[in-house]
């Protein structure tokens, strides 16, 4: 949808740096043999191309759910 321009996308360093490391795990690897580095390069480097890009992210929010409320 973001390729396509329905929607944006906002990615941060950490974020792209997450995905790049689950996504190189030998056990994903493992069950989806499929993502060799080549295909997670090129993966990333189309987050790259089409996302807006964030360097400046709080550490954290609160949610209304997080303040008390019974579960």
């Amino acid at each position: 949808m973001a390729e396509q321009g329905l929607l944006d996308l906002y990615v941060s360093p950490a974020i792209l740096a997450e995905v790049q490391d689950v996504i190189g795990r030998p056990q994903i690897r493992t069950k989806f043999p499929r993502l060799t580095d080549d295909v997670v390069a090129e993966f990333i480097a189309r987050i790259e191309r089409i996302a807006v890009r964030v360097d400046e992210v709080g550490t954290g929010i609160t949610l209304v759910r997080d303040q008390g409320c019974p579960n």
